[in-house]
């Protein structure tokens, strides 16, 4: 188990980034499947998803094109359980 420092800020910790892009994942595809949008729509609704700060940042870092596959990975997931 990795000790974290909480006096870093987040956005600064690896575990805590790597588990932001996958909770940040989850949280917009949920968000597009609520609102009856297409994954294809994800790096256009990201702006309007309900995230934290910090899934924000991290998703936001990602390319259009990485947040749609990514998008559409977490879909193939849910589909698969």
């Amino acid at each position: 188990m990795e000790i974290i420092d909480l006096n870093v800020p987040s956005e600064e910790v690896e575990f805590e980034r790597k588990l932001a892009m996958r909770t940040g994942i989850d949280g917009l595809v949920w968000d597009l499947m609520y609102h009856d949008k297409s994954l294809k729509a994800a790096a256009k609704f990201f702006p309007h998803a309900m995230l934290s700060e910090l899934e924000r940042k991290v998703l936001g870092e990602m390319s259009e094109e990485e947040l749609v596959k990514a998008s559409f990975g977490k879909s193939q997931e849910l589909w698969e359980l």
